[in-house]
């Protein structure tokens, strides 16, 4: 025998039957990709004395999937005896819904379900998958408890149109095939799930809900945004209802960089700008630096949303703007710069590169080249390896580099062509070197060498015997033998400085100290031929000759010293 329910006319709550394919829960554990959280209890609206009595049939947990199954009621009239007890009761009737058990019991009267989903802060995204059948003219809305209708982040096809527009309903699929679409909420309210439609006997809803509280920070009530250096500040508002500037500010402090990248739809123009007033505008539709101050510096990120809503976007602006901060190593600020150990001797930094580093964006060398008195000359040189470098890759800028005092101000400059520096001052001087937007070539680690020379800052150069402790100026060979420079020893005054030399013979001496490459090569040698190469030969036919050998000082290119090579 099939069981039917009766349901009272006059009760303004009807009965709901919703069978849950996930065990239902309002805990907080469930969460979505970028782990937000659901709210952690769903408030009745019959539990809440100053909220308006609104009729909803239940509540949707963020997470489950619910079934709710529907029946056209059957009407009967039920008449009631008077009261005998009573001396005016008379005979009586009401009207009544005849339902089966287990179903969600409406009438040709009712068009709408609804079912509470929760109370939740401005800047919620509310995720609705569903499907229905049974049903025409079917469309789902999320309302607040106040009224107001929110908008769908994606446009809904409009078949009298034949198109899809920007609404604030969302149309479910049909049967098995879910449909999806997402809600925007720009108030602190309870919400609720209205699906309205024209019933069949027999109809069915099948709906997932997922709520990412708070998923937005902004929402456009405001100018002035914060963010701090390891956040992630999600906007969101109706074009032509924010302000017209809004302005992101941050703070980073010595000794750290920052990462910042911003990307949004209806922003016509991003402006960064640092607290001497120097701004930076990107010409493309997203921002992506790596920001790195000399002393604890104020930022500003400043966006400009567009006043014309697009067809094709749609009614909202959005933004996203992250930042992440890494804490700088040695040598990547001035108040903890490398250092030049000794002039002469080749600075050599590797920095491995990483998902925080971002050398493709910014590469910063900050180098301690020496404490001079006024009119104390320098040479420097600086190059980079691991990355492009201006001319070898479409787009690299030149690399930008400055000779610094104690205070970071500029006192010279270096570049390919001019190395030399002379002092106007007594103090230290650095080198800064700075390089923007460098992809990586083979090697991703980041390789800088630094090298000064200091001129006239030798009294001498000597070779010397390490065995004996002594000072020479000549050598006895015989003839085919091999002289290695790497085995020339060398005493300077001052004492504490670098021994790499440069070799020199004089050309006329190549015959009689030196290789068949350089002996080729005599015809094109003026005064003086530079060795590279790691020996040399006393030539076989060279017996009773003399050479010179010449060295000199990579840390004082003014310093040299000769040696008379006998051949014998």
């Amino acid at each position: 025998m099939t069981m039917k329910t009766t349901i009272l006319a006059l009760v303004p709550l009807a009965l709901l039957f919703a069978c849950s394919e996930s065990t239902h829960t309002n805990s907080s554990s469930i969460t979505d990709d970028n782990g937000s959280y659901a709210e952690d209890s769903f408030n009745s609206s019959s539990s809440i004395s100053e909220r308006l009595d609104i009729e909803y049939l239940d509540t949707i947990a963020a997470g489950d999937t619910l079934n709710f199954y529907m029946e056209m009621a059957d009407w009967d009239t039920v008449k009631v005896k008077r009261d005998t007890t009573k001396e005016d009761s008379k005979d009586s009737s009401y009207v009544k819904k005849v339902c089966h058990d287990d179903v969600v019991c409406v009438d040709s009267a009712n068009s709408t379900v609804s079912l509470f989903l929760g109370n939740f802060p401005k800047g919620t995204r509310v995720s609705v998958l569903a499907a229905t059948s049974g049903m025409e003219g079917d469309t789902i809305r999320v309302r607040s408890e106040k009224g107001e209708k929110a908008k769908t982040l994606h446009p809904v096809w409009n078949e009298s149109k034949k198109d899809s527009l920007y609404s604030d309903y969302m149309l479910p699929g049909s049967g098995a095939d879910m449909l999806q679409n997402q809600f925007v909420l720009f108030s602190d309210d309870f919400y609720y799930l209205d699906l309205k439609a024209k019933f069949d006997t027999t109809a069915h809803l099948r709906v997932k809900v997922d709520v990412d509280t708070a998923y937005y920070n902004y929402t456009g009530d405001s100018s002035q945004v914060d963010i701090d250096l390891r956040d992630t500040v999600r906007g969101i508002f109706v074009i032509g209802s924010a302000p017209k500037n809004i302005e992101i500010a941050f703070n980073v402090e010595t000794g750290f960089s920052v990462n910042l990248s911003v990307q949004g739809e209806g922003i016509n123009k991003y402006e960064l700008t640092d607290k001497d007033g120097k701004t930076y505008s990107p010409a493309a539709d997203s921002l992506d630096t790596l920001l790195v101050t000399n002393d604890s510096s104020q930022w500003t990120l400043k966006l400009t949303p567009s006043n014309v809503v697009s067809f094709l976007s749609g009614p909202f602006a959005t933004f996203e703007a992250a930042t992440r901060f890494r804490r700088l190593n040695q040598g990547e600020y001035l108040a903890k710069p490398d250092s030049i150990v000794y002039p002469g001797d080749t600075l050599t930094i590797v920095r491995p590169a990483n998902d925080s580093t971002k050398y493709y964006l910014r590469q910063d060398h900050y180098v301690w080249l020496a404490d001079l008195k006024k009119g104390d000359s320098l040479i420097v040189y600086h190059e980079m390896e691991g990355y492009c470098k201006y001319g070898e890759c479409k787009g690299t800028p030149r690399a930008y580099y400055a000779l610094l005092n104690a205070d970071g101000d500029s006192v010279g400059t270096i570049n390919s062509l001019e190395h030399s520096f002379k002092a106007k001052s007594d103090g230290p001087v650095y080198l800064r070197y700075l390089q923007l937007n460098s992809k990586a070539l083979t090697d991703s680690n980041l390789t800088l060498r630094t090298f000064i020379q200091r001129p006239g800052s030798l009294d001498s150069l000597k070779f010397y015997n390490e065995e004996k402790e002594n000072t020479y100026t000549s050598m006895r060979v015989k003839a085919g033998d091999t002289v290695k420079l790497a085995d020339f020893a060398f005493q300077t005054v001052p004492y504490k400085t670098s021994y790499n030399v440069k070799w020199y013979v004089p050309c006329e001496d190549l015959t009689t100290l030196g290789t068949a490459s350089y002996i080729i090569q005599q015809e094109n040698c003026k005064s003086e031929q530079e060795i590279s190469s790691f020996y040399l030969i006393a030539q076989p036919d060279a017996a009773d000759k003399d050479a010179r050998l010449i060295a000199q000082s990579m840390a004082d290119p003014l310093m040299r010293d000769t040696l008379t090579v006998n051949v014998r």
